[in-house]
C-alpha cells in the first residue's frame, strides 16, 4: 500500500543536500543504511529484488533499513515492498533522503527520472508544504 505524502511527513527526516556529497554516499547512487545507521549498501542501478542485498556485516538489507539516500542529481528512486516493482511504497527526489519506519518493507528500487508521481524530498521544500 502507498503512504500518503502526510504519513510520509510524519515519518520523515532529511538531511542537508550538502552532506549526501563525498565518502557517505557517493554521488549518482542509492545508498540504503541499516536501521542502527552502521552499515551501508550503495547501488547504482535498479534492482528488482532487494532480497539479495546484505550489507558487509552479512545482515539482509530487507526489513532493516534506517535511511534512505538519493545521491543521484537526475534521477527519482522509487520504492517497492513487493520483488519485480509491484506495491509502489513511495518515490525520493534527487539529492534527497529519508528515514522510513522501521516496519516498511523496501523490497525493490526503480529509478525514473522527472515523472508525474509527488515524489518526497527536494533542495526548496520540505515534506508537506
Amino acid at each position: 500500500m502507498a503512504l500518503s505524502v502526510v504519513a510520509i511527513s510524519a515519518i520523515a527526516t532529511f538531511i542537508a543536500p550538502t552532506a549526501l556529497a563525498g565518502p557517505n554516499c557517493p554521488m549518482g547512487y542509492q545508498c540504503i543504511y541499516s536501521a542502527d545507521l552502521t552499515q551501508r549498501i550503495a547501488l547504482f542501478q535498479p534492482d528488482p529484488d532487494l532480497r539479495d542485498n546484505f550489507y558487509p556485516d552479512g545482515s539482509p538489507v530487507v526489513g532493516n533499513v534506517g535511511l534512505i539516500v538519493n545521491a543521484s542529481t537526475i534521477n527519482e528512486a522509487h520504492y517497492y515492498d513487493s520483488p519485480g516493482y509491484l506495491e509502489f511504497l513511495f518515490c525520493l527526489n534527487p539529492v534527497s533522503s529519508i528515514q522510513p519506519p522501521p516496519s516498511l518493507m523496501i523490497e525493490s528500487l526503480r529509478l525514473r527520472q522527472h515523472t508525474a508521481i509527488h515524489c518526497v524530498g527536494n533542495l526548496t521544500s520540505t515534506i508537506g508544504t
